[in-house]
């Protein structure tokens, strides 16, 4: 089965051009990735070089992901409407909630299969019922570090309980517009709802992996591959996998500084000590925006990923669910 079309995955953390095509609109003009400790500045330089080159002679590679890029301009211009918003980062990997298959998925957060969502949504409906903080609830955005902006909105339905809803619904008709007269291929619709009880699937739009931005978890991949190559081979590949998973996160740091320089409010972290979304979002980074982590690695947290469940175990959802209540009551007075 075929959750989203594979050329819209990005799992490959040596097409470092994919990535950089896809969130050029959240980079400054002529941003370059710096070095860090134990890497070559140079090396960067070069590996960069080819990032770029990619995209131009490689125009089919980037080009399904051009209507997710037009998405990303125009969410960019959107995104003063939300900035009295109380931002929620999350991770873009989840435990997959589906039955046939147990794995972890980089799907939307709107995917029936994503059962972080899934459980957030629990724990909000759990604090909406037992306290007074509707207001901050209502007033929540759901962010995940993903390469694909898709942030969603915390809103009341008709028959009384909270759902998840893409803040954006009818980007898709914007993108469309302008793709009209080319031949790209149009974005699909973009009014998303997730609530719980849902019966009906709802496919995942877009899907990446974690192995993007994670060096160990690259290498551990390819284990398989490694044994069939050389001992240089294997030093080779893993010397380049070093530099493009960096080069990665830095790619998605810079676009997350962009992105939550528009909200007039520090967000908060909801990630386990073990999460990829760790090494985007340092130490350095949640001082620098003055981010509130759910789960600092000081905390209980630390230890609710030790199951395969990660930040969806129901320990993790019961400091959530601490911090809902003492956030929102924080608040609401």
């Amino acid at each position: 089965m075929v959750y989203v079309d594979t050329c819209k995955k990005l799992s490959d953390p040596k097409k470092v051009g994919r990535l950089y095509h896809l969130l050029k609109p959240f980079l400054p003009k002529d941003w370059e990735p710096q070095a860090a400790s134990g890497l070559k500045r140079n090396e960067i330089k070069n590996y960069f070089l080819l990032a770029e080159a990619f995209i131009e002679h490689h125009p089919l590679a980037v080009k399904m992901l051009d209507s997710y890029k037009l998405q990303h301009e125009l969410s960019l211009k959107k995104l003063s409407s939300l900035k009295h918003k109380d931002v929620l980062l999350i991770p873009g990997i989840s435990p997959d909630n589906s039955k046939w298959k147990v794995s972890y998925i980089g799907h939307d957060i709107f995917s029936d299969r994503f059962k972080l969502t899934t459980e957030i949504l629990e724990s909000i409906n759990h604090i909406d019922q037992k306290y007074n903080v509707a207001d901050f609830l209502e007033n929540l955005l759901i962010i995940p570090v993903s390469p694909f902006f898709f942030p969603g909105d915390i809103m009341r339905l008709n028959r009384g309980d909270l759902a998840l809803h893409y803040a954006f619904p009818d980007i898709y008709l914007e993108v469309n517009e302008i793709l009209k007269d080319t031949k790209k291929k149009p974005l699909k619709s973009t009014y998303k709802l997730k609530f719980l009880g849902q019966s009906e699937e709802i496919k995942g739009m877009t899907e990446f992996s974690d192995l993007i931005f994670s060096y160990s978890n690259s290498v551990k991949a390819k284990q398989a591959r490694y044994k069939k190559l050389t001992e240089e081979e294997i030093k080779e590949d893993m010397y380049e996998l070093r530099y493009t998973t960096h080069i990665n996160r830095q790619i998605m740091r810079r676009s997350l500084e962009t992105i939550l320089s528009c909200f007039g409010k520090p967000a908060n972290l909801f990630a386990k000590k073990t999460s990829y979304v760790r090494s985007i979002i340092d130490e350095r980074f949640i001082e620098d925006f003055k981010i509130y982590d759910i789960g600092d690695d000081k905390g209980p947290l630390a230890n609710a990923g030790m199951t395969n469940q990660a930040e969806a175990d129901d320990s993790a959802q019961n400091i959530l669910k601490g911090w809902l209540k003492s956030y929102g009551t924080q608040r609401m007075s």
